[in-house]
């Protein structure tokens, strides 16, 4: 006889995992989220769309999501397939609907009960899981219902307080600002990776006194090999092709956001900063006498124009440019939830003429996605930024960049600050000494425009390491 199995489990406690794992070809999944990605072509998509909704048609919307998963389970039980369902069915009405479906096609019910993992464990898990994303605050309230007596149930307060109370997250002011506070992880959170549901969305994210999303960068994604997330059989056994592969310019980010008064503000990761001047500069010379135009656009659509800053007057990095200008990478949603905004893209690609960083290639396959790997590793520019269908985000650095990355520090302390040229046999110091004897000592410092002051030229000696 058939058997429909049906998890039991909240979001991100590796229902889709289970089914995925024990489907065989005599075995249909029917998902909700599945359905939901097919009704509007992904479920970031969706939940755009849902929050546009009143409550009546939202109601009627998830009912026909969950409805037609009852539907694919009927029919294919009655084929005689057995049949996953993938939901949380948390509740006895959800575990009655799914018994009189099985009941209708004649198969047998088991059920399956997810581990009982703890709240920030599922916070951990939500943040990486693209588009299968939940809002936090749902998850939270998911939590709470089922684990009452837990106290991580009780969360005071709201997304700005929790910033606040995080020790891995550095919370302040914006100049010039009257309602509006920066969050940055902190230099420790950086260094020793103590990345959790505040500190990795800690990233130029900005907030008002109550919380709400102002303006936002991206969150913390992680390098190839960063982390033991993102190992090369983690990154290539992603199955959530195809994969977007898009070169990574090397340059700073800028935030562009549409202040309520009509200004565009333009702010690095801590708001208001002296780097402010150079956003703001590159960004005349593209938009000219139209920046009404383009406050409009992000004022509508509520988003956060992110940007790589490229100035080699004042902030030259190691790729090398033929001049200034700002790359155009996406449009963050003014969210908690991250959400890039395709349709604002659009229209701010078609309105105005900012460079957009290339894409390389497609993948549809581990095959493809490995090679665009090492090709990317090969290269002497800074990498690739891989975009997997679900939403999931990877940097992939090159050897060189990284190579001569590692010099920085070391140069500036003999160039700027007068410290011995190191002697010991570490590969770092013996490329410094390298790059010593090739240079021409009048092109290894220049000066910063914007700031009247010294700095390495780092495009100059990433042309003398081989």
């Amino acid at each position: 006889m058939v058997t429909l199995t049906i998890l039991r489990g909240l979001p991100a406690s590796g229902k889709s995992t289970w089914a995925r794992t024990r489907a065989d070809e005599h075995t249909v999944i029917a998902s909700a989220d599945g359905i939901r990605r097919m009704l509007a072509g992904g479920l970031t998509d969706w939940h755009t769309r849902m929050g546009r909704l009143d409550d009546a048609e939202r109601s009627r919307m998830e009912r026909l999501a969950v409805e037609s998963a009852h539907d694919i389970a009927r029919t294919a039980l009655r084929m005689g397939l057995d049949v996953i369902a993938d939901m949380q069915n948390m509740g006895n009405r959800s575990l009655e609907a799914w018994r009189t479906v099985a009941r209708d096609a004649g198969a047998d019910v088991r059920v399956e009960t997810m581990p009982d993992l703890p709240l920030d464990v599922l916070l951990e898990r939500n943040r990486l899981r693209g588009d299968a994303m939940v809002d936090e605050a749902y998850l939270r309230r998911a939590y709470a219902r089922t684990h009452p007596d837990d106290p991580a149930s009780n969360v005071d307060g709201n997304l700005l307080d929790g910033m606040r109370a995080n020790p891995n997250v550095r919370v302040r002011s914006v100049k010039g600002e009257t309602d509006v506070y920066a969050c940055n992880f902190t230099r420790d959170a950086f260094r020793n990776h103590k990345w959790d549901e505040y500190s990795s969305k800690a990233r130029g994210l900005f907030l008002d006194h109550e919380g709400h999303v102002v303006m936002r960068g991206f969150e913390k994604f992680f390098n190839l090999g960063e982390n033991d997330t993102v190992t090369l059989d983690k990154v290539l056994d992603h199955d959530a092709y195809p994969v977007r592969v898009e070169r990574k310019e090397n340059g700073f980010l800028g935030l562009i956001g549409a202040a309520p008064d009509g200004r565009l503000r333009c702010w690095s990761k801590s708001g208001l900063t002296d780097y402010s001047p150079l956003i703001e500069r590159l960004l005349h010379e593209t938009v000219a006498d139209r920046a009404d135009d383009l406050w409009r656009i992000l004022n509508d659509r509520n988003v956060t124009m992110a940007v790589e800053v490229v100035d080699m007057q004042s902030d030259r990095h190691i790729v090398g440019y033929d001049h200034s200008r700002l790359f155009l990478l996406h449009c963050i949603r003014n969210t908690e939830t991250f959400a890039i905004d395709p349709d604002a893209e659009r229209l701010i690609a078609e309105s105005f003429q900012f460079d957009r960083p290339e894409v390389l290639r497609e993948c549809h396959d581990r095959d493809e996605l490995k090679k665009a790997i090492e090709s990317a590793r090969a290269s002497e520019r800074e990498g690739v930024v891989l975009y997997y269908a679900d939403g999931w985000m990877v940097k992939i650095k090159s050897d060189h960049y990284l190579r001569v990355k590692s010099l920085r520090p070391v140069l500036k302390r003999v160039l700027l600050n007068g410290k011995p040229v190191p002697m010991d046999d570490s590969e770092r110091s013996r490329l410094v000494r390298t790059v010593l004897e090739r240079a021409d000592p009048d092109k290894l410092t220049y000066r910063r425009a914007e700031f009247d002051e010294p700095d390495v030229d780092m495009t100059y000696v990433g042309t003398l390491i081989d």
